[in-house]
């Protein structure tokens, strides 16, 4: 692996990696945009959720913004392979966690089952993604 010596060859070197193109319109990751995106639909679905619900709201907020957190973790150690390969895997770990959420809350009938599919999608691309950037870490 080659050395990098500022950020920006960094990035540049993140979007263009595995000849994937992960570069955003606004020059962000796309990971960390499209993991934005879901969390704003996310918060808009849970805005709605009665109070009694509330642990359960809870702890999807958290894990929404634990997703955000280990994004920014895996950019800030992209020059660390070890750390990236952790950070990316726990990534994995809070969205499927997410996903359970998510499914705990169609059982208790809080969202249909459009809602339930459209964040499916969402967390689907998410987590396809993300085994993408594990896949070109092991190369």
């Amino acid at each position: 692996m080659e050395k990098v010596s500022n950020k920006k060859e960094i990035l540049k070197k993140v979007y263009s990696e595995g000849g994937k193109n992960y570069q955003s319109k606004n020059d962000e990751f796309l990971i960390l945009t499209k993991t934005r995106k879901t969390i704003e639909y996310i918060n808009n679905i849970i805005e709605n959720y009665p109070k009694k619900y509330i642990n359960l709201i809870s702890r999807i907020e958290n894990t929404c913004f634990d997703l955000l957190e280990v994004i920014h973790y895996y950019i800030v150690n992209f020059s660390n392979n070890t750390y990236r390969k952790k950070y990316l895997k726990e990534y994995i770990v809070k969205i499927s966690i997410l996903d359970d959420l998510i499914g705990i809350s169609y059982n208790n009938k809080l969202i249909t089952s459009k809602k339930l599919k459209s964040v499916s999608n969402y967390i689907i691309e998410l987590r396809k993604m993300c085994y993408g950037l594990i896949k070109n870490e092991k190369e």
